[in-house]
Parts: structure tokens; sequence; C-alpha cells
């Protein structure tokens, strides 16, 4: 029986080599959730309501403390005791005297006295910054002032327009005027015309016409006077004026 040789290495002819597999860990974040302990309220500090009234005391007069209305536990060997407030103008609201002590063996100790709210007690509005507290103000200023400024433009504008009418009603009264003095005017030419042609007639007092004689003369001067002379009379005047002239034309 024949059998083959190995190598000179001693190894096979097909050598395998084992194949590694990378695993990557993964990271799993776990959340840390801290479970709520609820601690038993300590019988020794829940009995030390003559020390708590004591403290409070100190802050307020006994006639504003009533009794015990409740507690709160905040740790093993701390809680607040809390007594109605009888305070006028502060319903729902608690005194509270807040006790602790080191372990079970020590004596409880005050740590502080305050006033807080309770359910259903009145309390002020929170606060609000100045600058959020003034806004609706500034805004406010500056509507103001926009319409302000509206009504100044509409007034000026009504004004020019007011303006406007009142030189066109000067025009138009200057235009009048000076329509009226050159009607008067031509008025006044008018009667002195009539008056130099009428200057032939006399009427006498039996209104009857006749024709003048050739020493009657007419004339009309620089002030609208109209003379006519008569040979038998003294020089007689007919004036013809403006309703406007002076008192001594007239």
């Amino acid at each position: 029986m024949q059998h083959s040789d190995p190598t000179p290495d001693g190894s096979s002819d097909a050598e395998v080599e084992p194949e590694t597999e990378t695993v990557e860990a993964e990271t799993v974040e776990t959340e840390t959730v801290e479970a709520s302990v609820e601690f038993e309220a300590d019988p020794v500090l829940l009995a030390a309501v003559d020390q708590a009234r004591a403290a409070l005391l100190e802050i307020t007069p006994a006639s504003t403390i009533g009794a015990v209305v409740g507690h709160t536990t905040h740790d093993e060997h701390v809680l607040s005791l809390h007594f109605a407030s009888l305070m006028p103008g502060y319903p729902d609201w608690h005194w509270t005297a807040t006790l602790s002590r080191i372990d079970d063996e020590s004596e409880p100790n005050v740590l502080e006295t305050e006033l807080l709210p309770g359910e259903g007690a009145v309390l002020s509005p929170e606060w609000t910054p100045w600058s959020e507290r003034l806004e609706d103000y500034k805004l406010a200023q500056d509507a103001a002032a926009l319409a302000e400024d509206d009504d100044d433009e509409d007034f000026d504008d009504e004004a020019d327009v007011d303006s406007d009418d009142e030189d066109i009603e000067d025009e138009l009264d200057l235009d009048d005027h000076i329509l009226d003095d050159d009607v008067l005017d031509d008025a006044v030419h008018e009667h002195a015309e009539a008056a130099v042609l009428d200057a032939s007639v006399l009427v006498r007092g039996d209104d009857a016409p006749r024709e003048a004689s050739p020493e009657q003369t007419v004339d009309v001067d620089e002030e609208g006077l109209t003379v006519v002379e008569l040979d038998d009379s003294e020089p007689r005047s007919s004036v013809y004026y403006d309703e406007d002239a002076p008192e001594d034309l007239r």
C-alpha cells in the first residue's frame, strides 16, 4: 500500500485560515431613573407643635396663628408644620415652621418660619419685566404720535384750502371794487354830460322849460362839480359824487 509523503513543512496542500469576525460592541445608554422616595414623618418632629408655634410668635402675633392644618415631609428627619392663618386679608394662607433633627437621638431644631399660600389663596400677578411692561405703553405712545401727525397734516391741508379760498374771495372782492369804481366813474361822466345837454333848458317855478340865454354857461370842474352860470342869479352847483367820497366832497 502506497502512501503519499507529506510536505516538508508538515502542512497539507490546502491550508485553511480561520476567519475572524469582528463584533462591535454596541453601547446602550441607560437612563438613570431616580425613584421618588417617600419618607415617613418623624413622630418627634410632628409632636413639636409648641416649639414651632413659639418660633412663629417671633414674626407674627398669636392672634394670627390658628390650629395645625397639615405637614409636609421633606426628608427622614425634616418636615414642615402648617398652621392656619387668621390674619385679615390672607385667607387660605398658612404659617409654616420647618423643623429638623440630626438623628433619632437628637432634639428638634427650627430651621425657618414663613407665611406660604395654600390652595385657593389670592396671589399677586406674576412679575413682568419693565421692558415688557412698558412695551404696550410705548406702542400706544407711538400710535398717538402718528395719529397727531396725521391730524396736523390734515389741518395744514385744510388751512391751505381755506387760504386759497380766501385769496380767491379777495380777488373777487377786488374785481368787484374795481368794477364798482368804473361804473361809478361812468355814471358821473354820464350825469355830467346830461347836465351839459340839459343846460339849455331851465326849470322855473311853473316847471315850464325855456331856452337858455347866450349868457348861460355850463362847466364841470376836476372834482366832478357841474356849475351852471345864469345871468340873473348866483352860480349854482350840482354835485355828483361817489358814495365812498370824503364827507367834505359830498
